[in-house]
């Protein structure tokens, strides 16, 4: 021990360290082969109206609040804290920050206590006899390569990886959530529009009958007219059953029974809003789903650094204090005692090509995770580009179709006097009647086809998620048996 102190042995130590530490492992700032070209903004731009509200780029995590609807409000509420799949990613990034720690726990030493009784015999040694032994074994690897730091950061990648999958699968959801809603709506609102068509078709079954009983209109009139007036009625009963099957959806997505769900029909929908001009960068920063897949390359290229690091000689500190006697009594004394303490250094040499092969993996893994990331960019940018261009021709697809809707009114108007005065037949008014009330239907379907496009956008505008959040629930102990 005495040579322990001599100033050239302790610099030597000190200059082997330092010199270790220098050659460890460390995260590159920026992950590599993730370049991806962004244009400077999407070529659609939609079309703005001074009746339209127009909305900011960031409008924030409550992003479907733009539709000013309570009931929906309270939808979305009962929906992040009770949908089954952001309970069960709630239960894996809970798993994720586990393996982190554990992970973490690996950069500390080991101090153990062991008892053991054990019969032996040997000729060499202590006589033969059974033994009573008292232990504390140490144990301590540093990192001084590094490796257990790369694979920390890659098990922290991965943690943050599953939060913003969580983030994607409540933005996800809260996007099907809002577009089931609209679509019921628009259904309740078809159903109105039948419920009307049925009105002021009885009224011409009325007069046809009138007519008919007065002997100036011939029996096909009246045909007509109740032919016209059953299949309206069927037409609203067979929508019927696609709000059931939406209300049921909705319920689903709120973790319930449909049975145990009801909604009261409203029949009323906002306006579509406009919305300002996409950047796509800005996109990539507020997707979770891009920043999961870069998530995921800083994991890959984590591991593969400790792939890398794994050809490198490992350094362990091991040392053991105990008693060992035959007797009980009296075991845990100076003559009893033993200690040992020493290094030990483990160089591989020859596995077969297990390392190797494992150096091979990740950068496999890694390539794959570059080449995901990107495809999730791009998917992005088109999602973006297909919604901001829907909008902005359905918009205009639906100035057009009101044109369209104004004339069939007075089409049907004037078809309906005509009638009456004997110029036409009956025939005219049912076509007339047809045409007016698809093309009423025709501006109902364009606005509900535009808020789902809206929807989508609104996906992509809204804000960074953090951990004020409403989070999903913990599922009790009596719900997992």
């Amino acid at each position: 021990m005495k040579h322990f102190y001599n100033p050239f042995v302790r610099f030597m130590i000190f200059g082997m360290v330092s010199l270790l530490s220098a050659c460890a492992w460390r995260m590159p700032e920026h992950p590599m082969g993730v370049q991806l070209e962004v244009p400077a903004k999407f070529e659609e731009k939609n079309l703005s109206s001074n009746e339209q509200t127009q909305v900011k780029t960031n409008i924030g995590a409550m992003w479907w609040s733009v539709l000013d609807d309570p009931i929906l409000n309270d939808l979305q509420d009962q929906m992040a804290k009770e949908n089954p799949n952001l309970i069960s990613l709630a239960a894996v990034v809970e798993q994720a920050k586990a393996s982190v720690a554990l992970a973490q726990n690996n950069l500390w030493p080991n101090l153990n206590a062991n008892t053991n009784v054990a019969r032996s015999q040997s000729y060499l040694t202590a006589p033969s006899g059974t033994y009573i032994s008292e232990s504390f074994p140490f144990t301590w690897t540093p990192d001084i390569w590094g490796a257990l730091d790369a694979q920390i950061i890659a098990l922290k990648a991965q943690q943050m990886s599953s939060e913003e999958n969580l983030s994607m699968a409540r933005l996800t959801a809260q996007a099907t959530l809002m577009q089931t809603y609209l679509t019921m709506r628009n259904v309740e609102r078809a159903q109105a529009t039948l419920l009307a068509a049925e009105g002021a078709y009885e009224k011409a079954l009325e007069i046809t009958q009138s007519r008919y009983s007065a002997g100036v209109a011939a029996s096909t009139d009246v045909s007509l007219a109740k032919l016209q007036l059953n299949s309206t009625k069927a037409q609203r009963i067979d929508l019927g059953i696609q709000r059931a099957q939406l209300l049921h959806a909705i319920a689903a997505l709120l973790g319930k029974t449909p049975s145990s769900f009801k909604l009261d029909p409203t029949a009323t929908i906002a306006l579509p809003i406009a919305l300002p001009d996409i950047v796509p960068g800005e996109l990539l920063k507020r997707r979770p789903d891009v920043r999961a897949a870069m998530r995921n390359v800083e994991s890959a290229q984590a591991s593969l650094g400790a792939a890398k690091l794994a050809f490198f000689p490992t350094v362990t500190f091991s040392s053991s204090l105990g008693y060992r006697s035959t007797q009980l009594p009296g075991l845990i004394g100076n003559n009893n005692a033993y200690w040992s303490l020493g290094p030990t250094l483990s160089l591989p040499i020859f596995d077969g090509g297990q390392r190797q092969a494992n150096k091979s993996s990740a950068m496999a893994v890694l390539d794959q995770a570059v080449a995901n990331y990107r495809q999730v960019a791009l998917a992005a940018f088109q999602e973006v580009e297909d919604n901001l261009a829907a909008t902005s021709l359905l918009q205009e697809e639906g100035d057009v179709q009101v044109q369209a809707l104004q004339a069939a009114q007075k089409n049907l108007a004037a078809t309906q006097q005509q009638y009456l005065s004997g110029t036409v037949g009956y025939l005219n008014v049912i076509t007339a009647q047809t045409s007016e009330l698809q093309a009423r239907r025709a501006v109902m379907d364009i606005e509900n086809r535009r808020w789902l496009a809206i929807t989508q956008l609104l996906k992509n505008l809204a804000g960074e998620w953090d951990a004020a959040q409403i989070k999903p629930r913990s599922l009790k102990s009596s719900e997992n048996q």
